[in-house]
């Protein structure tokens, strides 16, 4: 899979198309990188705050920046009112990746694998990832275990 750079929220990515994405923050706009975060069983380099998948991917990306999707809604909430996040990363902007992919099927399946993969690595999904899909799928946890 071919990522985009990380790119801040408020910039059109001009894909209208399948694609998984992540979200996470930066203290640059300008050259936009990643703040690290600590999870459970180690820091995530590139911060991830969400993963998820669209069929459109600027139409998500404005609904994640406007406050119609419940990720986008959960951070912008964590943003108002949770001071430890002010205190840490109060000036932090949201920035995002994708991954154009053929199909909203195969964005299903990539988003699916990417969360468990995710949580096989840090021994959590990320913070604003409410739900792990098809969590309870023994057999697929191995298939990408043993990959």
């Amino acid at each position: 899979m071919q990522w985009s750079a990380w790119t801040p929220i408020k910039n059109r990515c001009n894909r209208n198309s399948a694609a998984v994405y992540k979200i996470a923050l930066s203290e640059r706009e300008d050259s936009p990188k990643p703040i690290p975060m600590k999870r459970f069983t180690g820091t995530d380099g590139e911060g991830c705050l969400s993963i998820g998948e669209t069929t459109d991917m600027e139409t998500r990306r404005k609904q994640f920046m406007g406050g119609s999707h419940s990720e986008g809604i959960l951070l912008n909430i964590v943003k108002k009112y949770c001071r430890s996040y002010q205190k840490q990363f109060g000036n932090a902007i949201t920035i995002y990746s994708y991954a154009v992919v053929e199909s909203e099927d195969v964005a299903l399946k990539e988003e699916r694998e990417l969360i468990k993969k995710y949580i096989m690595d840090f021994g959590e999904a990320p913070p604003l990832n409410s739900a792990v899909p098809d969590r309870y799928n023994y057999d697929e946890w191995g298939e990408l275990f043993n990959a």
